[in-house]
């Protein structure tokens, strides 16, 4: 893992730990589930902690329906800052901006690819109750690091910056 992966895998981790001691002054109403389809979340479930405008979250993904040698998972960790408006529902703010480290792997017989990359995205939340919301948001994907198992040259024309999208719904309790 590089340097720069191993400074953001202890920046998310120092985020989480502040949301962890702050939840017994919040309880269960911080907490939300969520479950989506995203470039590097594939198609996921996860869950958030909230404390007022920031959110700290992680998620898995993956791809069904894959031939049966092939395997394809994520593994997310991301935190939001909600800012702007606030709606009437609610005390979150309706715009965010997020970073996050994700963790994709895809192997098959043949190969196995990880990658790591910084996920970087603005968005908004649609409240659609007090309870059910729905999440867009877009950016970009750094890649952090590549392990390529057998080495190959297609990899070498990929790009190191890519495009990052999410749709997620979300329940809060």
């Amino acid at each position: 893992m590089s340097e720069t992966a191993k400074l953001l895998s202890k920046l998310w981790l120092i985020g989480l730990f502040v949301l962890a001691s702050f939840e017994n002054s919040y309880g269960q109403n911080g907490i939300n589930l969520s479950s989506g389809f995203g470039m590097p979340e594939l198609l996921n479930i996860g869950i958030r902690g909230q404390i007022k405008q920031i959110v700290v979250g992680a998620s898995v993904g993956t791809i069904p329906g894959l031939p049966k040698d092939e395997k394809i998972f994520s593994v997310c960790g991301d935190i939001f800052y909600h800012f702007g408006k606030v709606p009437e529902l609610l005390e979150r703010r309706v715009w965010y901006t997020s970073f996050g480290l994700n963790y994709l792997n895809d192997k098959n017989n043949d190969s196995e690819d990880r990658f790591t990359y910084l996920n970087l995205r603005i968005g908004r939340d649609l409240n659609l109750s007090k309870s059910i919301g729905l999440q867009l948001g877009a950016g970009i994907l750094a890649e952090l690091s590549k392990e390529i198992i057998p080495d190959s040259w297609v990899y070498k024309f990929f790009p190191k910056v890519l495009p990052s999208i999410g749709l997620n719904v979300f329940f809060r309790f």
